[in-house]
């Protein structure tokens, strides 16, 4: 019923709220679909392989919060805080994560295809192999990111910040992608062509063969 999804009383949480409480409420046969926490607090709490897909999270506080492995795409994450959040592996395809505070999180190996990161803060944060095709990442803070072997094909970047980012090996699917955003890079950065397209190396290295 609605007063079950709802979820009111973690508005009001305290520290004797536990990760069980949590699942116990999520319905098994939906995860988060219908699920509205906006404001919810979630901080520290460990959330592994936790359902949240299409959720509704607005300014949701999930700082240190274990989502390895959590299913969260089409989640509505608009404004929320991930400070130093684990969400190695986690299935953000879709997600709205705009404005949102990731700092440090942990985003290893993520799926985050399509997912909207306007304007968010992924200062610091790792991104290390995710999936970031199609991702809206206009405006989005990527100052020291590393994002080695990450996927940014088709990636939008206008207005990003990427000073001290790592891209080292990561994909993008356009010959002139560095050309496009040399003014967001910097000169240190070469484009290698490889049997599936391009990814981007330092001018320090060579190129690896195709």
């Amino acid at each position: 019923d609605q007063d079950f999804l709802a979820l009111r009383p973690l508005y009001m949480r305290d520290d004797s709220l536990s990760a069980e409480d949590v699942l116990a409420r999520i319905p098994p046969d939906l995860g988060g679909e219908r699920l509205t926490w906006n404001g919810v607090d979630l901080q520290e709490l460990k959330l592994t392989g936790v359902d949240l897909h299409r959720a509704l999270l607005k300014r949701a506080d999930l700082d240190n919060a274990d989502l390895a492995d959590a299913k969260l795409a089409g989640a509505y994450l608009l404004s929320a805080t991930l400070h130093k959040a684990s969400l190695q592996r986690a299935d953000l395809r879709f997600a709205s994560l705009a404005r949102a505070y990731l700092r440090e999180a942990d985003l290893t190996d993520a799926r985050m295809n399509r997912c909207r990161l306007n304007d968010a803060n992924l200062r610091g944060a790792i991104l290390e192999k995710a999936s970031l095709a199609r991702a809206d990442l206009r405006g989005a803070d990527l100052r020291d990111a590393r994002l080695a072997e990450a996927d940014l094909t088709g990636a939008r970047l206008t207005d990003a910040v990427l000073t001290g980012a790592d891209l080292t090996g990561a994909r993008v699917n356009d010959k002139a992608w560095l050309t496009k955003h040399a003014a967001l890079v910097g000169d240190e950065w070469q484009l290698c062509k490889d049997a599936a397209g391009y990814v981007i190396e330092s001018k320090r290295r060579r190129c690896p063969t195709p």
